[in-house]
């Protein structure tokens, strides 16, 4: 009767979403982390992790992580700051 109620509800359906999900916040935060090395942008780290856990927000998450990252380079300079906002 339990294994029933969890199809119905379509708990599988939501775990394969999350994994998805958690994926994709790996993929955005190594890729991130990659680029901001390769710039020599300061705070990489924090600013990898910070664009991987915002990937969590649909649609504007991604929008919002580049805010702070644009903030820091532009002490590093103007040239600095256009490389993360094209990357």
């Amino acid at each position: 009767m339990r294994l029933l109620v969890l199809k119905i509800v379509g708990v599988g359906r939501i775990s394969g979403n999350l994994k998805g999900t958690v994926y994709g916040i790996f993929i955005t935060f190594a890729l991130t982390a990659i680029g901001l090395l390769i710039v020599g942008v300061d705070l990489w780290l924090i600013l990898a992790i910070t664009a991987g856990l915002l990937t969590f927000i649909p649609n504007f998450g991604p929008i919002i992580a580049i805010i702070p990252a644009v903030m820091v380079s532009f002490m590093q300079g103007p040239e600095v700051a256009l490389w993360i906002f094209i990357l």
